[in-house]
């Protein structure tokens, strides 16, 4: 919370032995002239700024009233009106926000292992950050998919698989892994 000094003051009058009471909701202050200035005409004397809590089910309204008690010490010749201490929150339902979903995991596809292989099967590591659907396949030098590894609905976590690879010609081929918003590629080449 802070109290500035309104229009009718600036440049005039200054803001100081400022308390604030969070547990009371009190404020205390001293307005004190820069010079031989008077406080004359009307305006905005104070400007405030708080942090406020909306009101609970039970209040039934909106609207939450500030009291203001303006007390001026050592004069009689000040007058301060109140006009319009009501503050309108505006609630937020929680439920017009983004939700964001955080994970341990991590989306990822490993280098093959081995590579280059000449016979037998490669083992493929990856990671699914979130339960989703799922596909790896093995693409050769055409385009053409000649092998999928996987392909489904996957939950989230770590994964190696061991992929037969004895069927396969020699030459270089491409494993892409797509999950969900992630893509990865890996190359790994096969001589015979």
């Amino acid at each position: 919370a802070s109290i500035e000094v309104g229009s009718i003051l600036e440049g005039r009058f200054t803001v100081q032995d400022l308390k604030i009471d969070d547990v009371k909701g009190e404020m205390t202050l001293r307005l004190v002239a820069t010079g031989t200035n008077i406080l004359n005409g009307s305006g905005q004397i104070l400007r405030f700024k708080f942090d406020s809590f909306l009101p609970t089910a039970e209040v039934g309204s909106d609207y939450s009233t500030l009291e203001v008690n303006v007390e001026a010490m050592g004069t009689q010749c000040l007058l301060v009106d109140d006009i319009g201490s009501e503050v309108k929150l505006v609630p937020t339902c929680v439920y017009d926000l983004r939700w964001i979903a955080t994970t341990a995991n991590q989306y990822y596809l490993g280098a093959i292992s081995p590579n280059p292989v000449k016979n037998g099967a490669i083992d493929v590591n990856f990671g699914v950050a979130f339960d989703g659907w799922t596909e790896i396949v093995i693409i050769n030098t055409k385009g053409e998919v000649v092998k999928r590894v996987t392909t489904g609905q996957m939950r989230a976590g770590d994964y190696t698989v061991r992929v037969d690879i004895n069927d396969l010609p020699n030459g270089m081929y491409i494993i892409t892994m797509a999950s969900e918003h992630f893509r990865q590629k890996q190359e790994f080449v096969i001589t015979r």
